[in-house]
């Protein structure tokens, strides 16, 4: 009598909504690397929100004094919703994605960096000294990890000022995928 094979394990359903983890941190911290390298191990696309805020037009207007373009926050949303609708995994990288709406974003990944390396980073990048002390003291305060919670984003914190240990990217992937 042959024996029929039966699997156990259920099959895997289409997602009701796509998987959208928000990577968001001070400028320097990291929150770069980790996004790449967390979306090629979850096989996710990655999107750079900065460029395609600048992209879709998303400029508030440009402080000379910063010399940085203002982007509006509260249309980050607006402009990969249509990304989407294709109910796959993504990884938003930006020191804005918290403002994407909790609702939509599956987990809230923020980077952190010690003072000490944050400003050797920002001096590498060739940041003025005024925009290095602006990012070293949102970096002190947790602007991006405070702003994340009080959205009421479930929120990962990851110390990004080493490199990060293939331990730390299994811990964050059991996270995700519970």
């Amino acid at each position: 009598m042959k024996r029929s094979k039966v699997s156990i394990v259920p099959k895997r359903r289409r997602p009701k909504k796509p998987f959208l983890i928000a990577i968001t941190g001070t400028p320097g911290t990291g929150k770069t690397l980790l996004a790449k390298k967390l979306s090629l191990l979850l096989n996710a696309n990655y999107l750079n929100l900065n460029k395609l805020a600048l992209k879709r037009g998303l400029k508030g207007g440009f402080d000379r004094q910063r010399k940085v373009y203002i982007i509006n926050e509260k249309g980050l949303y607006r402009v990969i919703k249509p990304l989407l609708r294709s109910l796959k995994a993504y990884v938003a990288d930006s020191h804005l994605s918290h403002h994407l709406p909790v609702s939509k974003v599956s987990f809230c990944i923020v980077a952190r960096c010690d003072l000490k390396t944050l400003k050797n980073r920002l001096k590498r990048r060739k940041y003025a000294p005024r925009k290095i002390a602006e990012n070293l003291e949102a970096e002190a305060l947790g602007i991006c990890l405070g702003e994340a919670r009080e959205l009421g984003h479930n929120v990962i914190e990851i110390n990004c000022s080493k490199q990060i240990p293939k331990s730390k990217f299994i811990q964050i992937l059991r996270q995700v995928r519970t």
